[in-house]
């Protein structure tokens, strides 16, 4: 019923340690090979202990390692994401099983009602029995919403798609361009890695909202049952 789920806290931290087991740990980053965190971390210290660079260029080459951290973390986030529209989409059939028997059911028979012991006991209980309606006011309110809501969003995740496409050319070019001849090679070294990072980030972002569409595929027969059953709560 929600368009995103949140992420368990562990999903990142686990994400994080398939991309360090997955990315190769090597020295120098070839042209489209992502950094390791272990890679840029060793750079940084690298970077610090270098007598050849003063403070000025220091600062420089840190703040491109930072950033290219910021895109792997990012990347790391988006392939959690991926993961979790995947699992929607292996879980449709079995979701749609399960409210098509709620839905066929008979209704629950009303519960009995006795009165309630006193004023109190029964203004308490008025008061619960309208916080219940309003929450089932509130579900039905979004189920009546979500188709809508869908179409919107996945003409919003084909607008991303296409921006992230232009993202990653530029990103190709930006690799491809030759560097000034006087630059200094471990600034260069830093921008090849954040440009690698960058587009792992774009790319993991692109898979994620590609398989959030299909997750909406899957899910479309879901929408009805699930606008029926918040009825009959209301």
């Amino acid at each position: 019923m929600h368009l995103r789920r949140t992420v368990a806290g562990a999903g990142l931290v686990g994400a994080m340690i398939l991309a360090g087991q997955t990315w190769t740990a090597a020295q120098s980053t070839g042209a489209g090979s992502p950094p390791s965190v272990a890679v840029i971390n060793q750079r940084l210290l690298e970077t610090a202990q270098d007598p050849s660079l003063d403070d000025d260029a220091k600062a420089g080459i840190r703040g491109l390692y930072q950033q290219a951290l910021s895109e792997l973390e990012a990347a790391a986030r988006w392939r959690v994401t991926a993961l979790d529209f995947a699992r929607r989409t292996t879980d449709a059939p079995a979701v749609l099983e399960q409210l098509e028997a709620a839905v066929t059911a008979p209704p629950a028979a009303a519960p009995s009602i006795s009165p309630p012991d006193g004023l109190d006991a029964l203004e308490q209980r008025h008061a619960d029995v309208e916080r219940q309606l309003e929450e089932a006011a509130a579900r039905l309110a979004e189920a009546d919403a979500e188709p809508l809501g869908r179409t919107s969003r996945r003409a919003e995740v084909r607008d991303v798609l296409a921006r992230l496409a232009e993202e990653t050319a530029q990103i190709e070019a930006d690799r491809d361009a030759p560097g000034a001849p006087d630059a200094n090679p471990a600034a260069a070294d830093a921008r090849r890695m954040l440009l690698a990072a960058r587009r792992l980030q774009v790319e993991s972002r692109a898979t994620a909202l590609e398989r959030e569409l299909v997750a909406y595929d899957a899910e479309r027969p879901l929408l009805p049952h699930r606008r029926e059953l918040a009825a009959r709560d209301v």
